[in-house]
């Protein structure tokens, strides 16, 4: 039966990358009551799921409920892996990006700021994940990347 659910799940990320939003939602819906009836909410496989089906709903134009997917899924990477780690920095780079695409750009720099954050604590500053992030913020904000430190709020003498 896991292997049923897996095997929803990979079909509609393959669905998704080729655009297919409608099929691929009906088979990511499948493999997350799917999953979460059996594994339960917080499990890795459930948010991966979850994961996609925010994708797919970004992908259709659908902000709102996007970010509420990407919610579920920074909240359940929180829950099993703890702040700081990569996977909920992912989580929150993608509820920052949702956020950007939904209009609401305050939102998404707030979530972006978390996710550099927690790329820096759990694979350093130069990792490419932690760059891009970077990357994203200074042109988000408008600002030089060298800038970023009197965004981001990281002197000895910043109280946040």
């Amino acid at each position: 039966h896991l292997e049923t659910l897996a095997a929803f799940h990979d079909y509609c990320v393959a669905l998704a990358k080729v655009l297919d939003f409608p099929a691929a939602e009906r088979y990511v819906s499948e493999a997350c009551s799917g999953r979460r009836r059996v594994l339960g909410d917080d499990h890795a496989d459930v948010l991966a799921s979850l994961h996609w089906m925010a994708m797919i709903k970004r992908g259709r134009g659908q902000h709102d409920q996007a970010i509420d997917f990407f919610e579920q899924v920074a909240s359940g990477h929180s829950s099993i892996y703890g702040s700081n780690s990569l996977m909920h920095a992912r989580s929150m780079h993608w509820l920052a990006i949702a956020f950007l695409e939904d209009g609401r750009p305050e939102a998404a720099q707030l979530h972006l700021k978390v996710a550099i954050r927690e790329y820096r604590a759990s694979v350093g500053n130069t990792h490419p994940r932690t760059q891009t992030a970077l990357r994203e913020l200074a042109r988000w904000s408008g600002v030089a990347v060298q800038d970023l430190d009197r965004i981001l709020c990281m002197s000895s003498s910043c109280s946040a």
